[in-house]
């Protein structure tokens, strides 16, 4: 990807890491909105995330990135939540105006909601 400078925040570069205008998300064949992602180089590291509802205008939300040192050089990057967690993803509220982590948005795995019946009397 070309990094392209946007304008600047503070006096830093903003640097548009993925400008996708016709990202929209679709719902029985019906656009329900779109997202774009901008990078504020810092420090601080932030994302800027912009997307659209159907029901909504615009709305903006910033999120830290935190790197990690990797134990042969380098570093890996994790998004800070707005709780204070630090994720590998962020998703999107069920209400469509707020990024979070699973933690927060108690988001968890089809399997962790599944009941499994309990062993037979005597086995093990």
């Amino acid at each position: 990807m070309s990094q392209k400078t946007l304008s600047t925040v503070e006096g830093r570069p903003v640097v548009r890491v993925a400008q996708v205008p016709r990202t929209r998300w679709v719902s029985q064949g019906v656009e329900a909105g779109g997202l774009t992602v901008a990078l504020l180089l810092g420090p601080p590291h932030m994302l800027r995330l912009t997307w659209r509802r159907p029901r909504g205008g615009p709305s903006i939300q910033w999120v830290d990135l935190v790197p990690r040192p990797l134990p042969f050089g380098g570093r890996a990057w994790w998004f800070r939540c707005s709780c204070g967690c630090r994720a590998s993803a962020v998703y999107l509220n069920d209400a469509g105006d707020t990024w979070g982590c699973r933690s927060c948005l108690r988001l968890v795995y089809r399997s962790q909601r599944t009941r499994y019946p309990a062993p037979a009397q005597g086995e093990e």
